[in-house]
């Protein structure tokens, strides 16, 4: 083991202080005359959660700068590995490098919040007096420091394993989850169900022309690649000439469906199609033209478009 500087900590001087892993005989370590060896013990596995102590599967990290706290067990002993009991003032610290570096965190256990040792074991729930920033978990290695009253931080470091980044699993990186990942009609009960959208708004009395016109559109955010139901009901008086209505992406993307009418009488038609889109931001907007030259068909109000998600297209 690498020697500390000796220190001078009240009652503790010219003792020395070493870290000391859970499987490190006592016996095969012969430590000078007048040190304290301090022995930090991972006892069990290192506990991540939030602040308030416990990990909650469901309640994700919202924000870099969200609070974490670790527990941490160790033990104290003097030269001879003789437990000691008392109270005693820590410094932790969290870096990224086993030496040198700059610590990423840092929280002291002083005055009224100096540990309390008790037959050579002591418990601290790191991050209770100082919050550890939750974007800390992004880097691949952390090293744990600790120094004693006023002594030199203890070398080396103890390097923390994977079991902390299992806060990782309190949310999940965008696009990770793949379509085998999710139960069958979890995205659709769950996600797109609620999403029905209705082009209404039409004006009544719109006269349509040989020239195709937009009567009505809407912009709709879809969350997944998904496949859409679109119910078109088209009401006018067409007198004999041919009216054309559809849903298309804009007024200048492909048409998805639509339906045609003759009659020389007021008659309201109605027509059912699928058709998909990708994830994104789409401008949707039903479309109408007459076939006639010179007769101009009426649209009226009670025109719209019913759009309803179905399913989730795989990938």
């Amino acid at each position: 083991m690498i020697e500390q500087p000796s220190p001078n900590i009240g009652s503790f001087s010219h003792r020395r202080a070493v870290l000391q892993t859970f499987a490190l005989s006592l016996q095969g370590w012969l430590p000078s005359r007048g040190n304290v060896i301090f022995t930090l013990l991972v006892v069990g596995a290192v506990l991540w959660a939030q602040q308030a102590g416990a990990i909650t599967l469901g309640a994700p990290v919202t924000s870099a700068t969200s609070a974490t706290t670790m527990a941490y067990q160790g033990r104290l002993a003097d030269a001879s590995g003789a437990p000691l009991t008392g109270t005693h003032e820590m410094v932790f610290r969290l870096y990224n490098a086993p030496s040198g570096g700059t610590p990423l965190w840092e929280e002291q256990w002083a005055g009224s919040n100096a540990v309390q040792v008790t037959d050579g074991l002591f418990n601290v729930m790191l991050g209770r007096l100082t919050t550890i920033p939750s974007s800390i978990v992004n880097d691949a290695d952390l090293y744990l420091g600790v120094a004693v009253g006023s002594d030199p931080e203890m070398i080396p470091r103890m390097q923390l394993g994977s079991a902390p980044f299992a806060m990782q699993a309190l949310t999940v990186p965008d696009d990770s989850i793949g379509t085998s990942k999710l139960r069958n009609a979890a995205v659709v009960n769950e996600k797109l169900a609620l999403q029905v959208h209705t082009l209404a708004g039409v004006p009544d009395q719109f006269r349509l022309t040989t020239t195709e016109q937009t009567l009505a559109q809407t912009t709709i955010t879809v969350p997944y690649d998904a496949l859409y139901l679109a119910f078109i009901m088209f009401e006018a008086d067409g007198l004999g000439a041919r009216s054309i209505a559809y849903l298309r992406a804009g007024s200048n993307g492909p048409y998805f469906g639509g339906l045609n009418h003759t009659s020389n009488n007021v008659l309201t038609t109605s027509a059912l199609f699928s058709f998909e889109l990708p994830a994104g931001e789409h401008v949707l907007a039903l479309r109408a033209r007459t076939t006639h030259g010179s007769i101009q068909p009426v649209v009226r109000s009670g025109t719209r478009v019913i759009i309803i998600p179905v399913a989730q297209l795989p990938r």
